[in-house]
């Protein structure tokens, strides 16, 4: 066969692609009956011809698209289903993953990954059929490996089979070929893990409630930050050994990924099993990807991709995942230097826009009864400019507690339409004006005889959880303005002084609110999740001078956090 494809090369009748795509299958049809060293000999023969051809146009996807509402759910009962007849069967993989990282499938799946004992994966998998899944084709025949199909729902379930080896103190699992030595397949070793099982509803199946080590030693140190890139067949840690095997199933990834034009992805391998072997003399002279990404940019991306999970899991109000995710990519910052600056700053509001708006609105809410004021920024140039600071963003307006709600409706009524935010508070809205773009921010204050308390209160978590502001109490009186009666602070340089400190008179354009006000007491989890994500915004933008004070603030407030003094020498505030 070796001739004959060798042969295929030079005839003038076969098409140089299709004469890759023979090799491919050739090769793959050599693995099927576990003939690595053959598969490898034909894989690589194809991969240098690709060599010479121009990259084929991207692929389009034909697979269905996974569905994680029906994935999730269907999941669950499997598990809770072979739990049942007593059998060991739990989420692993990119599954595990997701409920981990995100607390769902990831979005970007394309199957379920479950694993369960050797001893039992004869008994699971006809647990399955039995169940109604239906055997799906795979391209390799594995002792060890299972993949299914949901004939209703069109969703992939792959099961895989390990067990522990009391020798190395390990859990052994991977892809073991029929008729060779599990040695010599692709073996994966993993710290002994603990499972146990879980109620959820009327559901009860295995889990391991402490996957964490799992987790880095399958998915790497950075397992937190979205990857979509990645190649963990190579990448992983818990590979025994890059052997024969090994190095077939590479060649063979390499040809799907030129024959779908997945630079990137080409790349990507091609980085991960030159560090496996850098000797090995089949990635010699492969195709060139001129689109593929730089390193240090890719890397950059992926804490931009952990950033934007962050922000998720923080509006979620899911605050512990949200700081682990934070904290991995603060810690993969401090390896890569900081990046270009990309993005334009917001505008500012028009000042004298605004200043009408802004008093236009005061009037409007007081005429319904609602003791509406001035606060943050438009308070501070209210008193000390006359007017809207120059580089303002928003108008912040306060009312108190009871009177929120009314006041949203009331904003609605007047035609300000309902703004998003990244967080979750059930006294902080925000709202924007169609004519202007210009925004405003609603909060709602407890006036409590003793003390007013402000800031962010989480949905759904106590109020001291979030990031609580308290201020000596100040009293509020109406006055008269051009356009109406509006209710304002009698004496607000004493709410000033505690909102901003007692420089307040001098301008400050760098004041982050949210983490440096006097009158934040308390430095919560909320708020620490915050300042690493205000840290990292500012990293990602590549705005040093935020970034420094930022950093500064942060350490400040919370001196034992982990991560921000790992920063690379070459930081801008080393």
């Amino acid at each position: 066969m070796v001739a004959q494809f060798t042969a295929s090369l030079t005839q003038p009748g076969v098409p140089p692609r299709q004469s890759v795509q023979q090799g491919y299958l050739l090769a793959l049809a050599h693995a099927r009956l576990s003939q690595f060293d053959q598969a490898s000999i034909q894989a690589c023969q194809a991969l240098r011809l690709a060599s010479r051809l121009d990259w084929p146009e991207p692929a389009r996807t034909t697979s269905p698209v996974f569905r994680s509402d029906l994935a999730l759910p269907l999941l669950l009962k499997t598990l809770n289903d072979l739990a049942r007849q007593g059998y060991v069967a739990f989420a692993t993989g990119g599954t595990l993953l997701g409920l981990v990282r995100e607390g769902r499938l990831l979005p970007t799946d394309k199957d379920l990954d479950i694993a369960t004992p050797l001893a039992q994966f004869a008994q699971v998998a006809q647990s399955l059929i039995e169940q109604g899944w239906q055997p799906n084709e795979v391209p390799l025949k594995l002792i060890n490996f299972r993949s299914f199909i949901d004939p209703a729902a069109g969703i992939t379930l792959d099961l895989v089979g390990g067990e522990y080896d009391a020798e190395r103190n390990k859990v052994l699992g991977g892809w073991w070929p029929e008729g060779v030595p599990r040695t010599a397949g692709r073996v994966l070793q993993f710290t002994p893990y603990r499972l146990e099982r879980k109620t959820q509803g009327r559901l009860n199946f295995w889990v391991i409630p402490e996957p964490d080590t799992l987790l880095s030693e399958l998915f790497g140190p950075y397992w937190r930050l979205p990857d979509p890139d990645a190649v963990n067949l190579f990448e992983t840690s818990a590979l025994v050994e890059h052997n024969g095997f090994s190095h077939c199933l590479g060649y063979l990834r390499l040809l799907e990924a030129w024959l779908t034009g997945r630079q990137t992805r080409f790349a990507r391998l091609t980085q991960a099993l030159r560090r496996l072997d850098p000797d090995d003399p089949g990635l010699r002279n492969l195709p060139q990807t001129p689109l593929a990404r730089d390193p240090v940019l890719s890397a950059q991306r992926r804490v931009q991709a952990g950033l934007q999970l962050a922000v998720d899991q923080f509006r979620e109000n899911r605050i512990d995942s949200a700081l682990a995710i934070a904290r991995q990519a603060v810690q993969r910052a401090t390896t890569l230097p900081l990046p270009a600056t990309e993005s334009a700053p917001i505008p500012p509001v028009d000042t004298e826009q605004g200043w009408a708006l802004l008093q236009t609105t005061l009037v409007q809410l007081a005429a319904q009864g609602i003791q509406a004021f001035a606060f943050g920024g438009a308070l501070l140039g209210w008193v000390r400019e006359g007017g809207l600071l120059p580089n303002d963003k928003d108008l912040d307006i306060v009312v108190p507690w009871p009177q929120f709600d009314p006041a949203c409706q009331q904003l609605l009524a007047s035609g300000w339409q309902a703004a998003s935010i990244p967080v979750n508070t059930v006294n902080f809205r925000c709202f924007v004006h169609p004519a202007s773009q210009i925004t405003l921010d609603l909060f709602g204050y407890d006036f409590q005889p003793e003390v007013i308390i402000g800031g962010w209160w989480p949905t759904g978590l106590p109020r001291e959880a979030g990031r609580l502001l308290r201020f000596t109490p100040f009293e509020l009186h109406q006055q008269q303005g051009p356009q109406g009666a509006y209710w304002a602070i009698a004496h607000p340089e004493t709410a000033l002084e505690q909102l901003y400190g007692p420089h307040w008179r001098e301008p400050d354009s760098g004041f982050d609110t949210t983490l440096e006000s006097p009158a934040l007491e308390h430095f919560t989890g909320y708020c620490r999740c915050w300042g690493l994500l205000r840290l990292l915004e500012a990293w990602i933008q590549g705005h040093s001078g935020r970034f420094c004070r930022r950093l500064r603030i942060v350490q400040r407030r919370a001196p034992d956090e982990p991560v921000l003094d790992q920063f690379a020498e070459d930081n801008p505030c080393a």
